[in-house]
């Protein structure tokens, strides 16, 4: 790869790209969460990046860290990296409900940053773990001709039915097409995937 080309993944050609990271796990603090921090660090080496997440949830005590609440939208800035946090319900618990609604609430709370965000940007990254996150980007592509790139981190539905979390066989069935069919599309509209 070279410095002057700025085509990591081959998907765009302009110098200095901005780059959209569409993450659901942005921290409160630069220490932590460390994947996700050092994939926006190596991002901000190819050209400026702004952060699309939901709040910072504490994974090990499913809380919303530093007085965040779960839907308030915020715009700020964490050391050098702009960003706006949009709704996320504290889900991340044994309740596969919860989980639904963890993953859903902030897929549709994300695409509300396509209209005026995505204008902005030249590709959009996206961290793929929860599969859903893609879904503000796969509509990016669609309405404003932004491409994206997925991380993929879990391979859903796969991941999501050996959790365990679900537990009916009718429920594991309509839960693996539905989501196949959903990743699937994802995946067909990125221009790169990285695993």
């Amino acid at each position: 790869m070279s410095d002057a080309s700025h085509e990591p993944v081959g998907v765009i050609a302009v110098a200095d790209p901005k780059i959209l990271f569409l993450t659901q796990w942005w921290p409160a603090d630069l220490s932590e969460n460390p994947v996700v921090v050092d994939t926006a660090r190596a991002l901000r080496r190819i050209g400026p990046v702004l952060v699309v997440s939901g709040p910072p949830l504490n994974l090990r005590t499913n809380e919303i860290t530093d007085g965040h609440s779960w839907v308030r939208h915020q715009v700020g800035k964490l050391g050098p990296f702009p960003f706006t946090r949009h709704s996320a319900f504290p889900g991340h618990s044994a309740s596969p409900l919860h989980r639904m609604a963890m993953y859903t609430t902030f897929a549709a709370s994300s695409v509300r940053s396509v209209p005026s965000v995505w204008s902005q940007a030249d590709v959009c990254v996206v961290y793929a773990s929860p599969m859903t996150a893609a879904t503000a980007g796969y509509l990016g592509q669609k309405l404003r001709d932004v491409p994206y790139i997925c991380i993929v981190q879990d391979v859903w539905p796969d991941s999501v039915v050996a959790s365990g979390l679900l537990r009916s066989e009718m429920i594991v069935r309509l839960a693996h097409s539905s989501l196949t069919w959903m990743t699937n599309g994802y995946y067909r509209g990125a221009s790169k995937i990285v695993v």
